[in-house]
């Protein structure tokens, strides 16, 4: 089509912006602009019109008809990256698992479902994961999980993955201050260690302001990569970065299969069915 013409393929070792596409999270009611949240915003003035794009669904609590709208999505825009937050982070994993999408993927505090998701991550494909600490919809034990169990598989060449101080929107990474700039959300160390710190943290607000009270244990800032504070547009482009030095990843091949609207595609299996209902009592 005339629409396809006009896209550019970026060639990995260049400095153009990839063209990033953004997966939006559940909750969307018939009155809410998905366009205008923080994440949205930011991505679009980051990029320019020209290489971001997203769809604003509003059947987010049906999840095959968001998997069949971003796999258009795809074949329509052709992403060099895809950004999902909370439940957007299991919409790319499966437009990685059937076929539509095998390109560098920024997982954004995921909503993984135990006994729904699958927590392997499919080989082959970089990946970032950003997770909040103060994940107050999905259990940061839970985010701990999936990346250790990921970090092992995938090995740093393919996983990376962030945890910040933040809650569920993760708003701090694409925060302005009053002059506009964006000041980075706080990295802290992975794992059960920023867990444990912020256990402390709380235990210690039980005391009041008693100033003979222990100090509260702050929470350890990585300290291996030098980095304090990370935006969103760094971890974009950190996973952009993972594409070219990733062995055997051909950045030419992230689309395996293209978006068909064939006869019966929108029928759901019994297991479709059954997820879709777990998925909504669980998020």
């Amino acid at each position: 089509s005339k629409a396809e013409e006009k896209i550019e393929e970026i060639e990995i070792g260049t400095t153009a912006k990839p063209r990033v596409l953004f997966i939006h999270g559940g909750g969307s009611t018939d009155t809410s602009d998905r366009t205008q949240e923080p994440f949205a915003i930011y991505l679009r003035r980051e990029f320019g019109e020209a290489h971001f794009h997203m769809v604003a669904m509003r059947l987010t609590h049906d999840f095959e008809w968001c998997i069949r709208e971003q796999a258009k999505a795809i074949s329509s825009f052709k992403p060099d990256v895809i950004v999902g937050r909370s439940q957007g982070g299991p919409i790319i994993m499966n437009l990685i698992q059937r076929g539509y999408w095998a390109g560098p993927s920024l997982l954004c505090c995921p909503a993984v479902v135990p006994g729904v998701d699958s927590f392997d991550l499919k080989a082959g494909v970089p990946y970032v994961v950003l997770a909040g600490n103060r994940d107050e919809q999905v259990p940061y034990s839970r985010l701990i999980k999936f990346c250790e169990n990921n970090a092992r598989r995938l090995g740093t060449q393919s996983f990376e993955w962030v945890t910040i101080r933040d809650r569920h929107n993760l708003n701090t990474s694409v925060d302005s201050d009053s002059d506009g700039h964006v000041r980075g959300a706080l990295v802290l160390e992975n794992g059960e260690e920023s867990l444990v710190a912020l256990k402390n943290e709380e235990k210690m607000k039980d005391f009041g302001d008693n100033s003979s009270t222990p100090e509260p244990i702050p929470v350890t800032v990585r300290a291996e990569r030098e980095i304090k504070r990370v935006t969103l547009r760094q971890l974009v482009d950190r996973v952009w970065e993972k594409s070219k030095e990733m062995t055997g990843y051909d950045h030419s091949k992230r689309f395996p299969k293209k978006w068909e609207n064939v006869s019966g595609q929108n029928r759901r299996t019994s297991k479709e069915i059954e997820n879709h209902y777990k998925r909504c009592i669980c998020i």
